[in-house]
């Protein structure tokens, strides 16, 4: 059992400018990939929903050793991280987000969206625009695939955990190849040509 890789999650209440982290019991070494933290709720039952909201850190220990931490994300939406979907469309791609939701129902348009996004790969994806609603992202390499990540911000201040990064593939256009139609309708205008050449030859030698 001492060889087998455990990790915690740490956390860093939002309204605390504090750098001291600490641990959340449901999540102090175990062996599962991610756990519960929906029993973190703000300290008065009066108080904003956003201040329930905590940035978190997971670090792994395995053999008495232990890693560096590194920001953890959620997975569903809820107050303090957006759902959202991504279609794609040949040249672009759409981050479908919800505005109807808690934040902004408390602070208005001071709640917004933050998009991170670039090529899968790329290492951490480039913040793209803080927004209200949906967007379109243009001029994409069709073929390529592309990763989003959204998380909240409120008065231009994130709003932490954000949410995993989903990944799409932008498809390729569907390109009609007009080349068959144009040589048969080229060929049958020469047809038509050399048949009404022939009928009205005989007829005008005749005269």
């Amino acid at each position: 059992m001492k060889n087998r890789r455990t990790s915690e999650a740490l956390s860093r209440p939002l309204r605390f400018n504090s750098d001291k982290w600490e641990a959340l019991p449901a999540c102090i070494q175990t062996p599962l990939h991610s756990c519960n933290i929906s029993a973190i709720g703000p300290s008065d039952t009066n108080d904003s929903p956003e201040n329930s909201c905590v940035t978190l850190r997971v670090q792994a220990e395995r053999r008495g050793l232990r890693s560096e931490g590194v920001n953890a994300c959620s997975r569903y939406g809820d107050v303090c991280t957006p759902p959202f979907s991504i279609l794609t469309r040949p040249g672009s791609l759409t981050v479908l987000l919800n505005d109807d939701h808690e934040l902004a129902k408390e602070h208005d348009s001071n709640a917004k969206h933050r998009i991170y996004f670039g090529r899968e790969g790329e290492s951490p994806l480039q913040e793209y625009e803080d927004t209200v609603a949906s967007t379109t992202i243009e001029e994409l390499e069709e073929g390529q695939r592309y990763c989003v990540q959204v998380a909240y911000t409120l008065h231009g201040k994130l709003v932490e955990p954000c949410s995993c990064i989903q990944c799409e593939v932008i498809p390729a256009s569907e390109h009609v190849n007009r080349t068959p139609m144009i040589v048969g309708l080229l060929v049958g205008i020469v047809v038509l040509a050399i048949i009404i050449l022939a009928f009205s030859y005989p007829l005008f030698f005749h005269h």
